[in-house]
């Protein structure tokens, strides 16, 4: 398929334009439809080897320049949200000053080193955050009505629809060669590498299982849901991630923990989410006893099959045969020993590799902190944190049943996603941005607030003190006109 789409790339030029002006217009009309389509891109990150690019520009990129273009045409308004809450404002401002932060690190060091070797990737690494933020910001500031952010969700997992079809393929063993990492055969599906699998699917998955055993629901809906779900593990499975297994695990106590925050008028069936956990922990029993039956001892990457990788690497540790993991625990070594050299700014973007001759760090928050320092890190982290911590709080307080589920569940895909960072560099990767964009324009779901009613809930102490400010001000209007 790429090879055709290399081979035949002028003659589809005219076709792209059409298509670049038809979404336009789509966009135009509504710029949030662009955001959906970004969701479902994201899942799809195969390209073919253009002029110039090659295949660094992604489905994605195409779609949020469109819709960015679609909202600066844009004369009507984006959203019946209002305006941002303040505490949206807040979470912007954190994932701004992060931002500022990384690009006066940029620009210090790639002043003080002067070297054009280091300049252009310090750059498009610099560019790779200022972009995930646009995507932040982005997605805050247009899915803050409802049904603009259950359509984001929505097309999400016709994303990991994709992404599901093409990696079971792949499993079964008669993909082609673009869905399989070319060297251990690990299922990579439609996305640039096996790693970015788990990330992409399995934040949404909570989400998926609620969505499975909704009321209401159809029994066609049910079976689809229930095909996607069984499709995810499959795919997490063959992407031979050691961090998927861990991420599932923590997706299953995950639905528990929703369930146990929603007992009140419950939009699900709630014998149908114990079925749920039944299965899946006696899926993960099954598959774990499988792997372990035909396991001869001799894992290798590269012949080992990529669905036995997750299992086997864990039991040779647990048995004392083999470490689970050299690398990591090295870079993290490396950071440790080296921060202080740079500890308010770090090296720069994409920099450290240079210094030091050493590979990528697989872990954002080491990452994060080598490049920019603990300043960078401090910011970094009040962000993820205060983002998470109101996400949670902020569902509470949701009306409306389902709202309250869904906002939770995605806020356990996002512990999910900061537990692969603690392995990958994820930052680059575009899920991490969209689903924070999701949580924080989550928050405009919650009613608004009156001074009254907030008065009303501080307690009984507050209110006797409102009331008595409220006759001193009948009786004396005029002490109060000053």
């Amino acid at each position: 398929m790429l090879e055709l789409a290399e081979e035949f790339w002028p003659l589809l030029v005219p076709f792209g334009l059409a298509a670049f002006v038809a979404l336009l217009v789509w966009f135009g009309r509504q710029p949030a439809r662009g955001l959906y389509l970004a969701f479902f891109t994201s899942g799809i990150l195969i390209t073919p080897e253009l002029p110039v690019v090659r295949d660094k520009l992604a489905a994605t990129e195409l779609v949020f320049l469109l819709t960015w273009f679609a909202l600066l045409l844009h004369r009507g308004h984006l959203t019946n949200a209002g305006p941002l809450r303040r505490e949206q404002r807040l979470s912007l401002y954190l994932g701004a000053a992060f931002i500022l932060w990384t690009l006066l690190s940029f620009g210090v060091n790639n002043i003080a080193y002067a070297d054009t070797e280091i300049f252009l990737p310090s750059l498009v690494e610099t560019a790779n955050f200022a972009y995930g933020y646009l995507v932040f910001l982005t997605t805050v500031v247009l899915a803050r009505e409802w049904t603009y952010w259950e359509d984001c969700v929505k097309w999400w997992v016709a994303g990991s629809a994709v992404v599901i079809l093409v990696g079971v393929w792949a499993v079964l063993g008669n993909a082609p060669e673009w869905a399989y990492e070319e060297f251990s055969r690990r299922v990579a599906s439609t996305l640039k590498n096996e790693n970015q699998v788990p990330s992409f699917l399995l934040p949404i998955f909570v989400a998926m299982v609620f969505m499975a055993v909704r009321k209401g629901a159809s029994l066609l809906q049910q079976v689809a849901m229930w095909g996607l779900l069984t499709g995810a593990l499959i795919t997490a499975f063959g992407s031979g991630s050691r961090t998927a297994l861990l991420m599932i695990l923590l997706a299953v106590a995950g639905v528990v923990y929703v369930a146990a925050r929603t007992t009140d008028n419950r939009p699900y069936r709630i014998g149908a989410i114990l079925n749920v956990f039944v299965a899946l922990s006696v899926g993960l029993l099954v598959y774990v006893s499988v792997v372990l039956f035909n396991y001869q001892g001799d894992y290798a990457l590269g012949t080992t099959p990529p669905w036995q990788r997750p299992v086997v690497t864990l039991y040779d540790w647990l048995a004392g045969y083999q470490e689970l993991d050299n690398t990591r625990p090295e870079q993290l070594a490396f950071v440790m020993n080296n921060i202080g050299d740079h500890p308010l700014l770090g090296t720069g973007p994409k920099v450290y590799g240079s210094l030091y001759a050493v590979e990528e760090i697989h872990n954002t928050y080491a990452g994060v902190l080598m490049q920019t320092g603990m300043v960078g890190m401090l910011l970094f982290s009040l962000w993820l944190l205060h983002m998470l911590w109101y996400s949670l709080r902020q569902a509470g307080r949701i009306a409306d049943p389902w709202r309250k589920v869904m906002v939770l569940a995605l806020a356990v895909g996002m512990v999910t996603l900061l537990l692969y960072n603690m392995t990958m560099f994820g930052l680059r990767q575009r899920t991490i941005w969209l689903l924070a964009g999701l949580l924080v324009a989550s928050w405009s779901f919650v009613p608004r607030t009156s001074i009254r009613q907030a008065i009303l809930q501080r307690g009984p102490l507050a209110h006797s003190l409102s009331k008595a400010r409220t006759r001193v001000t009948d009786n004396h209007p005029a002490s109060y006109k000053r």
